[in-house]
């Protein structure tokens, strides 16, 4: 296993890389290889200057105010069943014009997402779960089914795609709240090596930990995990996928093709902004899923440098904007 070197900022923040990764970020400063520099150069000084400005800070100083974490300005629950805590939810997770009836429709959602999985839990005692990778076939076949909340599995050939655009590291804990899945997005990041848990609110669905990864409290409790991979229902993505992104380094979301460019105006603003901080990549699935439709991979860093170094040359070479 490669040697994991520990930073230790005098804020008290730690981070862990490896040889090869410190040998990258050397390079970001080596006039020598501009192929190395995906992103703009204001935005890498950015960045550097905020962590200058930070380790300037003594260790333990008197007066210090304490570090803000990403997680404050969200409460640790919600009832999101109630139509004025949708509303303050997505003007946290995603501020910006929101249709009424649109807040409507997404409380209802959720209502029903609450009933689904109490009459899955007493009617369907029966778990389906995959420690092997399904055909694309086999995935087509279980979509088709009920299974109480909307399920729809994401194809080998779609995972295998992520998979050989981002750069894993030895230390990486990949988490997928599948939110109704199968344990497709494990059972195909295993064998190659990737530590992959994979939790489900989904009482239907065998896994080890039951985590209702639309409440702050749980999301906040997994960020030991330093990735996310999974594809969540349709119906939540614009409650799930901003929350997943909170102190994450790294968050892969398999979401239908209209969800990025038929955004409305709240997401496409969301969306705009990640795009011209260069923290988001699109990765548009080869394949159309089982159910027909066109997907892609939504890759969101906590930074620049991060989206950089984790993304192979031929993913960034393919980075989708609009």
């Amino acid at each position: 296993r490669p040697y994991a070197l520990k930073c230790e900022y005098d804020d008290g923040d730690t981070e862990t890389f490896t040889l090869a990764e410190l040998q990258q970020y050397l390079l970001l400063d080596n006039a020598t290889a501009p192929q190395k520099q995906a992103v703009a150069q204001p935005q890498l000084d950015a960045e550097r200057a905020q962590h200058t400005a930070l380790a300037a800070i003594p260790k333990g100083a008197p007066n210090a105010a304490a570090s803000p974490t990403p997680f404050d300005s969200i409460p640790s629950t919600w009832d999101l069943s109630d139509r004025q805590n949708m509303l303050r939810a997505t003007a946290t997770l995603m501020p910006g014009h929101w249709d009424p009836a649109h807040i409507t429709k997404f409380t209802q959602h959720i209502r029903q997402q609450a009933q689904e999985l109490l009459d899955t839990a007493t009617t369907n005692p029966s778990t389906i779960r995959h420690r092997h990778p399904m055909t694309d076939a086999e995935c087509q076949r279980v979509s088709a089914k009920q299974w109480g909340t909307q399920l729809v599995v994401t194809t080998p050939s779609e995972i295998e795609q992520l998979a050989t655009h981002v750069t894993w590291q030895p230390a990486d804990r990949v988490w997928d709240p599948s939110y109704a899945g199968t344990g497709a997005i494990e059972a195909a990041l295993h064998p190659r090596g990737v530590y992959t848990h994979s939790s489900d609110i989904n009482p239907a669905m065998a896994t080890s930990t039951p985590v209702d990864a639309l409440q702050p409290n749980n999301v906040r409790r997994m960020n030991s995990y330093n990735i996310v991979v999974t594809s969540p229902s349709f119906r939540i993505l614009d409650i799930a996928l901003p929350l997943l992104t909170v102190g994450r380094e790294l968050t892969c979301a398999h979401v239908p093709l209209h969800y990025v460019f038929d955004a409305h105006t709240a997401r496409r603003s969301w969306l705009w902004e990640l795009a011209t901080a260069q923290r988001m990549s699109i990765l548009l699935c080869k394949q159309k899923g089982p159910l027909g439709r066109r997907n892609v991979w939504l890759i969101i860093a906590d930074t620049a440098i991060t989206l950089q170094r984790r993304l192979k040359p031929q993913a960034a070479a393919c980075t989708m904007s609009f």
